[in-house]
Order: structure tokens, then sequence, then C-alpha cells
């Protein structure tokens, strides 16, 4: 378990030699941050916060009524890519509408997010998060700006950690603690985790133009086959077979 833990805190391009270092996009990454900060809060309450209400709609909590995102402050230490692999097109077929890779995203900085309950406020605070992201970058078009958009989603739950700070009298509620927490996951997992995905297409005439089934559908990223050598200790399911 111990050197399980190791590896996964390892940067993807030390663990997986297919995964390439890109300090370079960190650096840009960095400059822009304080632009992403300014229309983090906009963007949270657009996407966001209409599905935490459904949420909690289903869950009938009285104590996490008049939830209320105020504000979303993303810090002053950005996001990191520790490795990106892109995969190879001769391996998906010749005929490929679409650019596939896989980014290790890792965040542990000062980020919150400001919000009410209860009229109470409250904040998510000490954010620590890592994930693969898988982007599609599609569909690939002939003229500029030659990729008329993205999707984005996670195979698998990210590592998520965090704190809860300034919660007054409702986070004395037995539970609440792990109310929130609930919340928080099911909408990364209902927005995030595949089969949801992120999607955004540039607004181009040429993209309109486009048959929607041809980048919007999901196409088969890979084959898988598999073959059954042995079994043991199973239960007899095959009633219907004579034994040979």
């Amino acid at each position: 378990t111990l050197l399980k833990e190791n590896i996964s805190a390892l940067p993807s391009w030390v663990s997986f030699p297919d995964f390439d270092r890109v300090e370079w996009i960190n650096h840009i990454i960095s400059q822009l941050w304080k632009n992403v900060d300014s229309c983090a809060t906009f963007y949270v309450k657009e996407l966001i916060e209409p599905e935490l209400h459904k949420i909690l709609d289903l869950m009938s909590l009285s104590q996490v009524s008049g939830f209320r995102i105020k504000r979303v402050d993303l810090g002053s230490i950005p996001a990191r890519l520790e490795g990106i692999k892109v995969y190879d097109k001769k391996c998906r077929g010749a005929k490929v509408e679409e650019i596939i890779l896989d980014c290790d995203v890792v965040f542990s900085g000062d980020a919150r997010v400001i919000f009410t309950l209860q009229g109470i406020s409250a904040e998510i605070k000490d954010v620590r998060f890592r994930g693969c992201a898988r982007i599609h970058l599609k569909p690939l078009l002939n003229g500029f700006p030659f990729i008329g958009g993205f999707e984005m989603y996670f195979l698998r739950m990210p590592t998520l950690e965090y704190g809860l700070g300034g919660v007054g009298t409702f986070g004395e509620v037995p539970g609440i603690n792990g109310i929130v927490r609930s919340v928080v996951e099911d909408v990364i997992k209902t927005r995030f985790i595949w089969p949801s995905k992120l999607k955004l297409y540039l607004p181009l005439d040429i993209i309109e133009l486009k048959n929607k089934a041809s980048y919007m559908l999901p196409c088969p990223a890979g084959f898988l086959s598999v073959t059954l050598k042995e079994a043991r200790d199973l239960i007899k399911k095959d009633k219907h077979f004579g034994v040979s």
C-alpha cells in the first residue's frame, strides 16, 4: 500500500514513460491564472450551482437549505499539469476526426469557495485535487482555427480533499461534513466523470455545417481483447448444457 501511494504521488512523466513533461504549459497557466480567476465565479454559478440545487432537492435535507455560492477565489497558486499523453493516430484507425490526450491535473493551492447555507457564510478551503483528465479535441477543421472545440471528462473519480471553514452553528449538525462532501462528489460525478462530459464547441459556421454525428457521437478509442485461459471455483450456471 505504501509503495502504491508513493507511486501515485509521483508525476505521470516519472511513473509512465509515455507521458511527457510539460513545464512550458505550466508557465503559461501560471501567467493566465489571474485571468481565469476573474471569471471563475461566473462559470461556477452558471454550470455548477444549478447542479447543486438539483442534488439538494433530491436529498430533501433541511440542513442544507438556502445554499448559494457567493464567490470563487482560485488563489495565487495555479493548478499544474504533471504530464500529458497524446494518443497516436495510427493506433486508432485512419479516419480520425479528433485528437485524444490524457492530462494529469494537480492542484494544491489556496483556493476558496465562499457560500451561504441557512443564511450562514461558510467556505471550502485547503483544496487538494488530483485526477487524470481525458480531453478530445474535435472536430478537426480544414481551416483556421483547425480545432472546433473539445470534450473533457475523468475516467475515474479524482482524489479530492478539502477543509470546511467558517460554518458557524450549522457545522455542529451531526453528519453535516459528510453531507457537504457527498454533495461535492455528486456534482463531480454528474458533470465530469465518464460517461458525463464537459463539452465546448466554438460558434463557427464551419462547425454548424458539419454533420454533428461525425463529432458528437462517441467512438471507440481502442479495442481490448481478453482471452480466458483458466478459471477455478466458479458457480455452475450453464444448466442447459451437458458436461463434455
